[in-house]
């Protein structure tokens, strides 16, 4: 969101008879967030009561408000990362695996290049912009490391081996002494 957003809300509220400032729509987007009227409040305006904040959070020009971001912001952003995620093609997919027979097994190696294709999609996903830099390393990272701990994918420069001979080829049967 840019400070040009901030001012066409407030615009559009003016347009309705509401008096807001940044301050409400900062309430507004926090409390969507924390969920909790009177941390909200007391973050923006300082600490208070319980029921000055929900009062605010209750009064008419806070409801309108909360309906104009909704509709405007909150429901578009959600939107915009189901269809970077892709859900609704995820949730296809997860049904038709859900329905493979037992001959249709997956194999290791499918499941692996499987994983090594999630990691192009995603890298395809972010240079086309419908995927943030932020949730893709966290995804990338999260399918490295279950690919390193379940398929053994790992760099094969720590196979060297150090042998060690023994300084010592028995010991006395008397004492217990090395020899």
């Amino acid at each position: 969101m840019e400070y040009r957003n901030l001012e066409e809300i407030i615009d559009d509220c003016k347009n309705l008879g509401i008096q807001i400032d940044e301050k409400d729509i900062s309430f507004c987007f926090l409390n969507n967030h924390y969920q909790n009227s009177e941390l909200t409040y007391s973050v923006i305006f300082g600490r208070t009561d319980r029921d000055t904040a929900e009062e605010y959070k209750n009064s008419d020009a806070i409801k309108t408000l909360n309906n104009i971001i909704n509709e405007r912001y909150i429901q578009k952003e959600i939107e915009r990362k189901a269809e970077a995620l892709n859900v609704s093609n995820l949730e296809d997919t997860l049904i038709k695996k859900s329905k493979i027979d037992e001959e249709d097994d997956i194999s290791f190696d499918k499941n692996k290049k499987g994983m090594i294709q999630l990691l192009k999609s995603i890298k395809k996903a972010v240079s086309e912009k419908k995927m943030d830099i932020k949730d893709a390393l966290k995804i990338e990272a999260d399918v490295r490391i279950k690919l390193n701990d379940k398929f053994g994918a790992t760099d094969n420069d720590d196979s060297n081996i150090i042998v060690v001979k023994q300084k010592f080829t028995g010991v006395c049967p008397y004492c217990g002494h090395e020899i």
